[in-house]
């Protein structure tokens, strides 16, 4: 789980399962504002330009993801036009 303004460590890939972006109320309730699934990647702005999630993340349907540090995608962003592109679409930048 993520909560908002944390710094990321890992770009989280999903295989199987989802996970549930959410945002708190001021009441304490929650609303969900996204999910990330297999086609999607969970703190790929972050990679691209250091960007704070503002959303929490919470695994909601529990599964396999590749985990990679965020500073190896960031260079790999930067290197490489195609990767680049793919983190941005699947990141709904």
């Amino acid at each position: 789980m993520t909560r908002p303004n944390e710094r990321f460590e890992r770009v989280y890939f999903p295989i199987t399962g989802f996970i549930s972006l959410v945002v708190e109320l001021s009441d304490g309730s929650m609303i969900e504002t996204g999910m990330v699934g297999r086609d999607g990647v969970l703190g790929g702005g972050a990679a691209l330009d250091d960007r704070l999630l503002l959303t929490t993340s919470l695994v909601q349907v529990p599964g396999r993801a590749w985990a990679i540090g965020i500073e190896h995608v960031r260079q790999l962003a930067l290197a490489d036009e195609k990767f680049r592109a793919v983190l941005v679409r699947r990141s709904g930048l």
